[in-house]
């Protein structure tokens, strides 16, 4: 009959698939990791069927059967004096875990096919699997692979780096072959770090634990060929016809402005002729008098009368009288 921590594993494994499924469909960045903690679960329900030093692989739901997962349960003074090999990865000897444990076990992982759901690197393009290793501590195992606080420890070579060696990549369509392979490491938190160029061998070098992969850059994408002639048709339009618009528009400033002036000019006429009219007609009406000072007074004058006044006898009474 399985114990309250057993089933309690089971039920937690459950709840992680279902959250791994959710994960994967959306896209999630996390998913990487609940992919981490579901084959950390299987790695330590199998240690009591495995002897220590000695590799198992991790049976995984048919969803991620094409994932080759492994570990191996190991004494921190073994790791220390030999060392590890398995998969891709070289550990040599003296490499010390941090923080301290007396047994630790390394889950080694391969994400084949997957690869590019989980990690990717923007602006290049993978050309081998992921691969992965991380260690936890081992000292608390109890029956049945159930421990009551899983702790993970990172690994810290004193001597010689971690060697990974990528025996499987292939070029993809788009990967600018022309350029150095590189080394990456994938953070928890969905960061990317650039190693250097990869060695002879497909081979990067690590300092710690994690997931680890080799990529080349993107090919800069190629513009259409079939834009280039109907943009070129389009500049050669606009400047055929912009000549005309400009004439066109000349021609009109001109017109507009003759138009203006003649219409100018009809009205100053106009307004002359009204005045010439009004300055004719007060002359027919009279004719206008100079006005002198006498004295005081202010008198009407003019420079001849219209007509001499006659005497009507020129005889005087006393003009008989001699």
């Amino acid at each position: 009959m399985m114990g309250p921590r057993l089933c309690l594993c089971f039920f937690a494994e459950a709840l992680l698939l279902l959250s791994l499924a959710a994960s994967s469909a959306g896209g999630n960045a996390s998913a990487a990791v609940q992919l981490d903690l579901l084959i950390r679960n299987r790695a330590f329900r199998a240690i009591p069927l495995y002897r220590a030093g000695r590799p198992y692989y991790i049976q995984l739901p048919a969803k991620f059967s094409v994932i080759e997962a492994s570990a191996m349960r190991l004494r921190g003074a073994d790791l220390w004096l030999r060392g590890a090999t398995h998969g891709s990865f070289r550990l040599p000897p003296g490499i010390f875990t941090g923080p301290y444990a007396k047994r630790a076990i390394l889950v080694f992982q391969d994400l084949g096919n997957l690869s590019s759901t989980y990690y990717n690197v923007p602006g290049y393009v993978l050309i081998a699997p992921v691969v992965g290793c991380l260690a936890y501590d081992a000292s608390n195992v109890s029956l049945g692979g159930v421990v009551s606080a899983i702790k993970e420890l990172g690994l810290r070579p004193s001597r010689d780096p971690i060697s990974i060696t990528f025996s499987t990549f292939a070029m993809p369509e788009g990967a600018d072959s022309s350029k150095a392979v590189r080394c990456v490491k994938f953070g928890r938190n969905g960061s990317v770090y650039f190693g250097g160029d990869a060695a002879a061998g497909m081979t990067c070098k690590a300092t710690g634990t994690g997931h680890f992969s080799v990529v080349l850059p993107l090919l800069a994408p190629v513009p259409a060929p079939a834009l280039a002639p109907v943009i070129a048709a389009k500049e050669t339009r606009s400047r055929y016809w912009r000549p005309w618009w400009v004439a066109v528009a000349v021609v009109a400033v001109i017109c507009g402005a003759v138009v203006v002036a003649l219409a100018v000019a009809g009205a100053m006429r106009l307004v002359r002729n009204r005045k010439m009219e009004e300055m004719e007609k007060r002359a027919e009406e009279g004719e206008v008098l100079e006005s002198v000072w006498i004295g005081a007074s202010k008198m009407p004058s003019a420079a001849i009368s219209r007509t001499r006044p006659t005497i009507e006898s020129e005889s005087l009474p006393w003009s008989s009288v001699t």
